[in-house]
């Protein structure tokens, strides 16, 4: 495998290599009164192998530039897939209260819940990677869920919360009742 300064090299190589890929290409394969009116037929004549190992160079340093950022786009594509499967495999891991946590988050639409700091439900969802802590008053602080903790909560919400409950009133008095329980603990 080659090194990241070898990789940048050749990146910064290639940026420029298509530009002497095509001169060397249209040197090579244009008529000879085409390049005799652009002056270059003695050149490409005495020099026509080192035109066509240019062609060939600059071709091969001009496709090492898809290569490096497939690699990239793979690479990051890789990090994410594996960040969102280790979230979701933490919210299917959820006790009762953390998952009502979630529940009330998903009912009513919000990212953002308040609860005392010192409430074990939501330090639990911060040390999962799942909420973060706002800054606020104290007895007020507000926990947010991550983008991709909620990307993830979305994707999966049936089962935090039931088609049936999205729309009954007595699902909102219970997760009312949960957030007030939050602030009190």
């Amino acid at each position: 495998m080659l090194s990241d300064s070898v990789i940048k090299i050749l990146e910064f190589a290639a940026k420029y290599a298509w530009g002497v890929m095509v001169l060397s290409a249209l040197v090579v394969t244009l008529s000879d009164s085409a390049i005799s009116k652009m002056g270059l037929l003695e050149i490409r004549d005495n020099y026509l192998g080192g035109w066509w190992l240019l062609l060939i160079f600059s071709t091969a340093i001009w496709g090492v530039l898809p290569l490096s950022m497939l690699k990239d786009w793979w690479g990051k594509r890789c990090m994410i897939k594996a960040r969102f499967d280790k979230l979701q495999s933490r919210m299917q891991s959820l006790d009762g209260p953390e998952r009502e946590w979630l529940r009330y988050c998903l009912y009513f639409n919000v990212q953002t819940a308040t609860a005392l700091r010192k409430n074990p439900v939501p330090q639990s969802l911060v040390n999962k990677g799942i909420l973060i802590e706002g800054s606020g008053p104290i007895p007020n602080l507000p926990f947010h869920i991550t983008d991709d903790a909620w990307l993830v909560a979305k994707a999966n919400m049936f089962e935090f919360i039931s088609p049936e409950e999205m729309v009954s009133d007595a699902t909102a008095d219970e997760l009312n009742q949960f957030m007030r329980e939050m602030k009190r603990v």
